[in-house]
Parts: C-alpha cells; sequence; structure tokens
C-alpha cells in the first residue's frame, strides 16, 4: 500500500496573525508529502491576514472568514470541513518539525494498519529561545493532563465522524484536553511514534492562564474520565505545584521533563 493513499488534512484557525500565518503556510509548502488537505479557518481577521491567505491561495484547498465564538468553534468549523483521513491542528505559528515529518507519519500510519491515534514528540521551545526535545508519555497520561502537545496529535476523521465528536464550548482554555480524553475513550488502537513531530513555542492562552487551564482539566477529569473526587483532587493540587515550579524554577522543570536538549534539532 502507497502511503499517498493516506490523506492528512491540516488545519489552521487564525485572526489578526499574518506574520505567524505566513510562517505556517510556507512550512506546509515545505513538506515533502504532497497527498494533504489544507484548510484555514480565519476569525474574520482586520489585519493583514486575508491578504496571506489570498496570497498563498493556490496552496490552500479551502478557507473561510467569518466571525466565531473563539478558538474552539473556528477548530470545530475546519474539522467540519476535512475529508481527510487523519486531522491535525497546525494553528498560525505552529510548524511542522522537518520537512520530511509528515511522509514520515503516512508510512508509520500505514506500516502499523491506520491505528485510530497517532501521536509522538516534539521539540519545545520555552522562553529562553533554546529547542529542547520533549519526549511524550503514554496516552494512559491523560489522567494527569496532555501527554504531548496538540500539533503533534493525528487523529482519525472517521473515528470523529462515528462518535459525533466536538470540541467543547464551554471551555475556553483546555478544551483541547477534553476532546483528546473523550477521542481516547473511543479509540480502539493508538500509536506513538518517537520522534518530533512539530515544533512548539511556549506561551498562548493556556501558559497565560495556566491555573484556569488547570481548573478546566479537572473538570474534564471529572466528566469524561469518571475519576474519583479525591484522586482528581490530588491531581489538580500536583499540577498546580508543578506549574509553579515550571515557571519560578525552570531549570528544575528542563531537567525533570527534558529527555535531551539539542538546538540542532
Amino acid at each position: 500500500m502507497e502511503n499517498d493513499l493516506v490523506k492528512i488534512t491540516i488545519i489552521t484557525v487564525v485572526y489578526n496573525n499574518s506574520i505567524e500565518l505566513k510562517t505556517t503556510i510556507q512550512n506546509i509548502i515545505d513538506q515533502t508529502y504532497t497527498n494533504i488537505e489544507y484548510i484555514v479557518v480565519d476569525g474574520k481577521s482586520t489585519d493583514g491576514t486575508l491578504n496571506i491567505i489570498n496570497k498563498y491561495s493556490d496552496h490552500i484547498h479551502v478557507w473561510t472568514s467569518e466571525e466565531d465564538e473563539g478558538l474552539y468553534d473556528a477548530m470545530n468549523k475546519g474539522m467540519a470541513l476535512a475529508t481527510g483521513d487523519y486531522i491535525v491542528f497546525m494553528n498560525a505559528g505552529d510548524t511542522f518539525a522537518k520537512k520530511e515529518t509528515l511522509s514520515n507519519v503516512a508510512e508509520e500510519i500505514v506500516a502499523n494498519e491506520f491505528p485510530d491515534f497517532v501521536y509522538g514528540d516534539l521539540i519545545e521551545i520555552p522562553f529562553n529561545g533554546k529547542s529542547y526535545l520533549r519526549v511524550s508519555r503514554s496516552t494512559e497520561a491523560k489522567k494527569i493532563g496532555m501527554f504531548t502537545c496538540h500539533q503533534s496529535m493525528y487523529y482519525k476523521n472517521q473515528v470523529i465522524k462515528d462518535y459525533n465528536l466536538s470540541y467543547d464550548l464551554k471551555f475556553k482554555i483546555a478544551s483541547d484536553y477534553n476532546f483528546t480524553c473523550k477521542f481516547l475513550n473511543v479509540s480502539k488502537r493508538n500509536f506513538h511514534i518517537s520522534s518530533p513531530l512539530c515544533k512548539f513555542e511556549l506561551g498562548g492562552i493556556s501558559t497565560e492562564n495556566w491555573y484556569k487551564y488547570l481548573v478546566e482539566n479537572h473538570e474534564t477529569r471529572k466528566t469524561v474520565l469518571k475519576m474519583s473526587f479525591m484522586q482528581g483532587l490530588f491531581i489538580h493540587y500536583a499540577q498546580v505545584v508543578w506549574h509553579i515550579v515550571k515557571f519560578k524554577v525552570p531549570i528544575i522543570h528542563r531537567l525533570i521533563r527534558y529527555r535531551n536538549i539539542s538546538d540542532e534539532n
């Protein structure tokens, strides 16, 4: 079976972020894999974002520009338009780790007989500007939070459609965690790729509002993972302590969380 039989839908959500959108689009254009569907969902930007979309329209299969109810509403719109076998979200500013990333992912999908969920490691760029390899945890680690970043996750589209899965708009910061937990509840086969699939720069809404992010994660543990009150409470406060260490004593976080460090990845 040829790898090009795997159609991968890439969804980019953007609002007033023309510079980073250009970076993401160029990174997608540079991919060696060609059987992709690229969807851009714009929240009716008022800067130069639409100019960038029009400039690269030959590389964008579907795009929309309309007001929405925020990030996760836009992601739902992108999923509704997707026709690929697998969906990955690469929002404005996100990039794949290498030019061969999608080719490697497609090869692994075929070799492992089309698992429901595929995920990998990531190159993380924290506030010091250096690049670190962060190895993802097992999907079983969903009990304590996201085991890798959203940009390193590939969801089988048929599973999403079969179970009518979508991002819950009541979650303003951590709906990606909620969605992934719901997906994994029904996913039958998951596969981990032992290499970085994306470059992820720390920052954004979940970093700036980290405590609210943890509160929303706690709600998902109760409602989706059906965790007991005491277990959920223990994990919640353990996560609070971990985030305080992460931001106040970053060197400890780096020593514990990163497998190895390289500026060349």
